[in-house]
């Protein structure tokens, strides 16, 4: 073999190691980024949080079908209106549905930021989606 070929050979052998030496350290990265669990015992309270919004998020959308007509009397949602305004007065339950919603809108800000650390440019991609009504 010529000095050339063993200069290519010494090169390609040293590609191959830096290569998987890149792909060790990518594949730990992504065990760290994908353990829950070692998630939820650095930022506990944040994991809690998150799982209290998410089971709140689903609970208000589950409660959001129409109650018959003989249920709403009684809930309070057939209020009578202000005098020439046409809305009903605020009570608590609107105070209520206002705090839940400021509550999905900063769970699910802090939920996006959270994911877009762990997938870059999910942010992005997360905004630029259209809404539906």
């Amino acid at each position: 073999m010529s000095a050339t070929a063993n200069q290519l050979e010494t090169h390609i052998q040293r590609t191959r190691a830096d290569l998987d030496s890149n792909i060790d350290e990518l594949t730990q990265k992504v065990k760290s980024v994908t353990d829950w669990k070692g998630h939820f015992q650095n930022h506990p309270g944040a994991i809690a949080g998150l799982a209290f919004c998410g089971g709140f998020l689903v609970a208000a959308i589950s409660s959001r079908r129409r109650l018959p007509s003989t249920m709403r009397s009684h809930s309070g949602l057939d209020r009578p209106t202000h005098s020439g305004s046409g809305r009903p007065p605020l009570v608590a339950t609107d105070v209520w549905d206002n705090v839940k919603s400021a509550l999905v809108g900063v769970a699910a800000s802090r939920l996006t930021e959270f994911v877009d650390e762990l997938i870059p440019g999910f942010a992005d991609h997360f905004h630029q989606t259209p809404r539906r009504p």
